[in-house]
């Protein structure tokens, strides 16, 4: 609300959001100046970068489902999506790394609720998973689990319009009917495993190129450094 004072905007040098679409909600809200506001993308910590070998990755992964934001943002539409599925493909599973006040859903069967882990162990659990679906209710302004899913060999997919579309750029699936890409994509699992595989592995080496967090840093000096050179010429 302090923004909405122009005193206020005028004081301050930068404005960084971490994605385009956060940015632009801030501009129309707030009718901030374009030409000082910065995007820097969140990235994956250390404990996500390089921390093993994809290949004998794709040797353990199972038709699992992994969810991990929050269980008010999305969790009972992908339990519906994962009844319907399961109809179809009876051995998908769904594991649920977030805390679980539903009751229904923690009996559901083929459920399993692992509540929040420490990211080591979380590591160990996604790499067995093959998807990390995330139907969104509530708009994000990026979503770094997505890309955290992704380093640890998982297919991303999405319905949102939001700011985890520019998270999965180039990393992941966003489109609207996320059953029908689950079912197809489960068709591969059963018979191209190595079409499904080489999808994952550029995935997976997309992200490590281009979505860790060092870039971020490094975008972040950048924009610092740019802001001293004008104060110098200012003096």
């Amino acid at each position: 609300l302090k923004l909405r004072n122009k005193d206020l905007r005028n004081y301050i040098d930068k404005f960084i959001f971490v994605s385009h679409w956060q940015a632009n909600r801030f501009i129309e809200e707030y009718n901030l100046d374009k030409k000082r506001c910065n995007i820097i993308h969140n990235g994956i910590g250390s404990t996500f970068e390089l921390v093993y070998d994809i290949q004998s990755v794709l040797v353990d992964k199972q038709p699992i489902i992994c969810y991990t934001p929050s269980e008010d943002r999305g969790l009972d539409k992908l339990v519906d999506i994962y009844n319907k599925l399961k109809k179809i493909n009876p051995e998908v599973r769904l594991h649920v790394f977030c805390n679980v006040k539903n009751k229904k859903i923690r009996k559901t069967k083929g459920i399993k609720v692992f509540g929040r882990l420490e990211h080591k162990e979380l590591i160990k659990e996604l790499k067995k998973c093959l998807f990390w679906v995330y139907p969104v209710k509530k708009n994000e302004t990026f979503c770094i689990n997505a890309i955290e899913a992704v380093a640890c060999g998982c297919i991303a997919i999405t319905d949102s319009e939001s700011g985890i579309i520019e998270a999965l750029e180039g990393s992941g699936v966003v489109a609207k009917g996320i059953l029908e890409v689950l079912i197809n994509m489960m068709i591969l699992y059963k018979k191209d495993r190595k079409t499904l595989n080489d999808h994952i592995i550029d995935k997976y080496n997309f992200v490590i190129k281009n979505k860790i967090w060092s870039k971020s840093v490094e975008k972040f000096k950048n924009i610092l450094t740019m802001n001293d050179k004008i104060m110098e010429l200012h003096c």
